[in-house]
C-alpha cells in the first residue's frame, strides 16, 4: 500500500464493509479479492481461494469445483499473496480471467482465457483510415457516448440545472450536438466535440453531496464533502487516475474493471487492442480498449452516484496519500466493485459491433 499522509484508516472501518461485499459477490459473477496473503491455488482438482486476513484473522476460503464455477471474473487488489502456476491453468480451463488492479484503480496485470488470431480482421483494422472507416468508427463511438450521457442526465437529473446564465436541461445541450456530429468526418473534429460534451456534461456532476457521518463531515476536506471537478474524460494514463475526490477514485477503480473486460473481448474476436481510432497510437497502451469503453462511461457513472446516494462515509473510508491523491479502503473498494461492475455483455456487444464494420 502507498504511504498514507493522514486520516490513516482503521481495520474496523474496512470490516463494516467486508460483509456486505460477501453478501454481494454471494450472487455475482465477479470475485473480488483483497487483504494481505490473498491467495488461489489448486487442490483436489478444485480451485482454493482465499481473502487476505481480516482484524488480523484468517477467512475461510472459497472453494469452487469443475464443471459448476459461478464466477467468470476474480478482481485481485491484494499487495501480497500468491497463485500458482496450477490456478493459471484452472481459470483458463474454466473460462475465467484475471485482473489485477493497483490501489487507485490502473490495470496491472490483465489474463483473457481465450485468444483469437484472425489477421483478416486486424488488417482490416490497420487500413480503416485509408478506407475511411476510421472516422466513421470514431463518429459512431462519440454519437453513442453522447447519446449514453443524455439518458444518463435524463434519468438522474431530470430538472432543470443551471448553465450560465440561463437555465436549460444539460442534456439538451448535449442532445443539440449530436446533428453537428453526424456530419464530421475528421477525428479532431469528433475528438473535439467529445471534449465540449465532457465538460457540459460532469457539470451537471459538480457539487452533488458526498455523504458523511455527522462525526467526520467537518473532520474531512471541502473537496471531499460533494462531486468536484474531473479531468478530461479522454484523458488516459496515470494522471488520470490521481483522483482527490472520493467520487472520482471510485469511478477509477469501475473503469479499471471494465478496460479488463473490454481487452478480454477485444482479444477474444481477434482485434488488436493497440490499435485505435479516437484515441491516437501510443507505445505500451491499449488505445482500443479507451476507444471502446467510451459509450459506457456514463452507465458506470451512475452507477457509482448510485452507490454513494445510499453510503454513508466515514473519514477512514478515504485515504489521503502524500501528494493529495487518495484511495479507498480495502473492503470499501471491494464493496464498490461487486456493487456497480460494468455489464459484460453490453461491453461485448460493442465490440461485436466494431468487428462487423471492420469486416463489412
Amino acid at each position: 500500500m502507498p504511504p498514507v499522509h493522514s486520516y490513516q484508516y482503521t481495520m474496523e472501518e474496512e470490516v463494516r464493509f467486508a460483509s456486505l461485499a460477501d453478501d454481494v459477490m454471494a450472487n455475482s459473477d465477479t470475485l473480488v479479492l483483497n487483504g494481505h496473503n490473498c491467495s488461489l491455488r489448486v487442490s483436489n482438482s478444485a480451485l482454493h481461494v482465499k481473502q487476505g486476513k481480516l482484524m488480523g484473522v484468517d477467512r475461510e476460503p472459497i472453494i469452487y469445483y469443475k464443471g459448476v464455477v459461478p464466477i467468470r471474473t476474480i478482481v485481485i487488489m491484494g499487495r501480497s499473496g500468491t497463485i500458482s502456476v496450477e490456478a493459471f491453468h484452472w481459470c483458463k480451463e474454466q473460462n475465467i480471467s484475471l485482473v489485477m488492479l493497483d490501489g487507485v484503480g490502473n490495470v496491472l496485470y490483465s489474463l483473457s482465457p481465450e485468444s483469437e488470431s484472425n489477421a483478416k480482421l486486424r488488417r482490416a483494422q490497420y487500413q480503416a483510415i485509408d478506407t475511411g472507416m476510421a472516422g466513421f468508427i470514431a463518429r459512431e463511438l462519440v454519437q453513442r457516448k453522447v447519446q449514453s450521457q443524455v439518458d444518463t442526465l435524463k434519468s438522474l437529473f431530470p430538472e432543470y440545472m443551471k448553465m450560465g446564465r440561463e437555465l436549460k436541461p444539460v442534456w439538451k445541450m448535449l442532445e443539440d450536438s449530436l446533428p453537428d456530429l453526424k456530419r464530421m468526418t475528421e477525428v479532431l473534429d469528433i475528438q473535439m466535440l467529445e471534449a465540449r460534451s465532457a465538460v457540459h456534461y460532469w457539470e451537471a456532476f459538480k457539487g452533488l453531496p458526498l455523504y458523511w457521518t455527522p462525526r467526520d463531515e467537518d473532520r474531512v476536506p471541502p473537496h471531499w464533502q460533494s462531486i468536484s471537478e474531473r479531468m478530461g474524460s479522454m484523458s488516459v494514463g496515470p494522471g488520470a487516475k490521481s483522483a482527490r475526490n472520493p467520487f472520482h477514485a471510485a469511478l477509477n477503480y469501475l473503469y479499471g474493471v471494465a478496460e479488463h473486460l473490454l481487452l478480454c473481448s477485444i482479444l477474444a474476436a481477434g482485434l488488436d487492442p493497440s490499435c485505435g481510432f479516437l484515441h491516437a497510437d501510443v507505445v505500451n497502451r491499449n488505445s482500443l480498449v479507451y476507444d471502446l469503453i467510451e459509450p459506457h462511461r456514463s452507465e458506470v457513472d451512475a452507477k457509482v452516484l448510485g452507490f454513494f446516494n445510499r453510503t454513508m462515509l466515514r473519514a477512514g473510508d478515504v485515504i489521503l496519500l502524500p501528494q493529495g491523491q487518495i484511495m479507498l479502503n480495502k473492503e470499501l473498494s471491494r464493496y464498490l466493485i461487486v456493487s456497480c461492475l460494468p455489464d459484460a455483455k453490453k461491453l461485448g456487444n460493442t465490440v461485436s459491433w466494431l468487428v462487423k464494420c471492420l469486416m463489412k
